[in-house]
């Protein structure tokens, strides 16, 4: 695919930590999975019987796979999902701009007078998310280039178009243009607090929605 996004494993590796880190205490396998490993520990108590060292350090060596297998499903599955996000985009017409009327008004504050990134032709602003999540604009734009920037290589640095412009108040304003593989982005970063604070799983949850109608697209299902 010529226009696949360029992630590095090592990012996309480290969004799997924290992804496993979110999960806690939570069970993050399959029920499947969980019945596989009971059946190996009872492979193991019956061939191993009576040697409890080595009964452990086989167990450990199998977990020890497991886990490189789920981290290289991730890193597989991650690339995809925003390969697929990415291919969509140029298919989106125009009429799929924000359709409600306060992301309507959202988006006329955030881009009145702006003329920067405008070959996005889809997108949600820093500006709404930072309404989304009742956080202040500059919050989001530090998350952007702190947490999720540095992943990036060059070209995918293009999902997050940065502009200026005037909002209601008649002030000068820089924030970001975020496509669908950018949103979906923010989402991920969010994802371990949105358990944590009231405001963050409100904000999650309408950023999801507002992406529903702002993109259309059920090819690639969105966090749950």
């Amino acid at each position: 695919m010529d226009n696949a996004l360029k992630f590095n494993d090592k990012a996309i590796q480290q969004l799997f930590f924290q992804y496993v880190e979110s999960c806690q205490d939570k069970e993050r396998h399959s029920a499947e999975a969980v019945r596989c490993a009971e059946v190996f520990d009872d492979f193991c108590s019956r061939h191993i019987e009576g040697d409890m060292l080595k009964k452990i350090e086989a167990y450990t060596k199998m977990t020890d796979v497991a886990v490189e297998f789920e981290e290289d499903g991730f890193i597989a599955g991650f690339k995809m999902a925003m390969n697929l996000l990415l291919a969509q985009e140029p298919n989106l017409s125009d009429d799929t701009q924000n359709t409600t009327d306060e992301a309507r008004e959202s988006r006329h504050e955030a881009t009145n007078g702006s003329n920067e990134g405008s070959k996005m032709k889809c997108f949600i602003t820093s500006l709404q998310i930072a309404e989304l999540f009742q956080t202040p604009n500059h919050k989001v734009i530090k998350r952007i280039e702190e947490r999720i920037m540095p992943l990036l290589d060059e070209d995918s640095k293009a999902m997050f178009k940065k502009a200026s412009g005037k909002n209601s108040q008649n002030k000068e304003v820089t924030f970001y243009k975020l496509n669908q593989a950018a949103c979906m982005m923010y989402l991920e970063i969010m994802e371990p607090k949105k358990t944590q604070f009231i405001n963050i799983a409100g904000g999650y949850a309408k950023l999801q929605e507002l992406m529903q109608s702002t993109f259309r697209t059920e090819a690639v299902p969105l966090p749950a």
